[in-house]
């Protein structure tokens, strides 16, 4: 059964776990395997600022006790841009196709609307049709593009 909850400090070791192999498992992130380069201790101040922001949060779905999402919606420190969140979500390969990422993303969704955020923003990669579909199915619309914004290995 999955379950979606706030990220707790426990958590650190298995968040980074998780970050650097779903970052094997696709090329729509910002780092590849084993790539997400965080201390637990670095980790944990990360939760920590999470939980402290009023706007802001980490949330963590879990099939059992196996964590496979990961949704962020994180604001801007700067006062005029503190409206506005940017969402960022990822699911191991293994349970793509399952609905999580639409629940973690009606979680932020319902987290940023409690929290008077204005407006949500987010960047995906032009290749993943998956992503475009769900953010497409949830009211979501497309704003600009930025051609080349990731470097691709060769």
């Amino acid at each position: 059964m999955l379950t979606i909850r706030e990220a707790e400090m426990k958590d650190a070791e298995d968040v980074i776990r998780y970050l650097n192999k779903v970052g094997g498992e696709t090329a729509f992130l910002t780092f590849g395997e084993n790539e997400f380069l965080v201390s637990r201790s670095d980790e944990e101040v990360i939760i920590q600022q999470f939980l402290n922001h009023e706007k802001a949060c980490m949330y963590l779905a879990f099939e059992g006790d196996e964590l496979v999402s990961v949704g962020q919606v994180i604001v801007p420190a700067k006062e005029r841009m503190a409206h506005r969140g940017n969402i960022a979500i990822s699911v191991k390969k293994d349970f793509w196709g399952q609905g999580i990422g639409s629940k973690m993303l009606e979680k932020l969704i319902l987290s940023a609307k409690k929290s008077d955020l204005h407006m949500l923003t987010l960047e995906v990669v032009s290749e993943n049709q998956a992503a475009f579909h769900l953010y497409k199915k949830n009211g979501i619309y497309r704003g600009r593009r930025i051609p080349r914004l990731f470097s691709r290995p060769r």
